[in-house]
């Protein structure tokens, strides 16, 4: 399953593609814009999805090298873990930190998105010698 995330430019709304039957979906009578994720912080703001494998099933997700605000005007909607066969979505509310642990098989982990209210959509892959955590011998047990 590919990730692929559009955005009302009226209302606001976000939705995840599902299934791509070949239309834009529409609302607020009019197409959404698809989101293309960055993949590098640029500047003073750090919103990258920062991944430490905890064990061969925990992926702990923060966003941000920095503490990303956990305010009412600028925070982080959601963390979404891409997986080979499904999305996980995991929201954050209230005056949480900008930390998800997810658990799955460290081997069905593909990608790690983030939506911030200000800077938008944020995207880290999870190429294995790339992420911090080292792989036991033992494997997932689940």
């Amino acid at each position: 399953m590919s990730v692929v995330l559009y955005q009302c430019l009226s209302c606001g709304n976000i939705v995840f593609m599902v299934e791509n039957s070949g239309v834009t979906p529409v609302c607020c009578g009019e197409q959404m814009m698809r989101l293309e994720p960055k993949l590098k912080d640029n500047g003073l703001e750090k919103h990258l999805p920062d991944v430490t494998w905890l064990d061969d099933c925990t992926l702990r997700v923060t966003i941000g090298s920095q503490p990303h605000p956990m305010e009412e005007g600028h925070h982080v909607v959601f963390v979404a873990l891409e997986m080979k066969d499904g999305v996980v979505i995991r929201c954050l509310k209230g005056k949480c930190k900008a930390k998800v642990d997810f658990y799955c098989c460290r081997t069905d982990a593909v990608a790690v998105y983030a939506w911030c209210n200000i800077h938008g959509l944020w995207k880290t892959s999870l190429e294995a010698e790339k992420v911090k955590g080292a792989m036991t011998t033992e494997g997932c047990k689940r």
